[in-house]
């Protein structure tokens, strides 16, 4: 189920060109980022000026980019976090984590999107707070380079209406280059 009409359909019929993967997709595949995202996705390329995510970070999608290299310039392929436009590339780049769905929308999207999204669009949706039942995750990873990466979240319902949904997740190293 797809929300790219701006209501609740079927992947299937929906008459744009999309691709879409759930939360527990992304976690199978270890997406931790939008360029692990684009590694799972057709058609859309995410090329980085440094090594972390966020910093002049460039999205093609259908070879339709932004040649303008300025963190601040607003980028053709646009992204959002929960409808919430993120006005420059380098915002969509950052640590997916408790993300219940993202979907890329190839293709002019500016009838729907209402914004410049001349290449598309990637749409990120969290994971809303549940009344039904309290539950968490959480996951440190320690990898070489003095890397270091958790992340968690925990629900918490307070009423049969009312219910605390919180999320965090770090991800620091010393890097590959030893400065003299």
């Amino acid at each position: 189920v797809v929300t790219a009409n701006r209501r609740e359909q079927n992947l299937q019929n929906v008459g744009i060109s999309i691709s879409a993967l759930s939360g527990e997709q992304m976690r199978d595949l270890n997406v931790n980022t939008a360029l692990d995202i684009a590694n799972a996705t057709p058609n859309i390329e995410i090329v980085r000026s440094y090594a972390a995510p966020g910093f002049n970070t460039q999205i093609t999608i259908r070879g339709v980019g932004q040649p303008d290299f300025q963190d601040t310039t607003e980028a053709t392929a646009t992204a959002y976090v929960d409808e919430f436009y993120m006005i420059g590339a380098g915002q969509a780049d950052f640590l997916s984590f408790d993300i219940a769905r993202v979907e890329v929308a190839r293709g002019p999207q500016g009838t729907v999107q209402g914004r410049n999204s001349t290449a598309g669009s990637l749409n990120y949706y969290t994971n809303r707070p549940s009344t039904a039942e309290t539950s968490g995750r959480g996951s440190i990873t320690i990898a070489e380079h003095g890397t270091v990466r958790s992340e968690g979240y925990l629900n918490v319902p307070l009423s049969s209406d009312f219910a605390v949904h919180a999320a965090f997740s770090t991800d620091n190293g010393t890097g590959y280059c030893d400065t003299v």
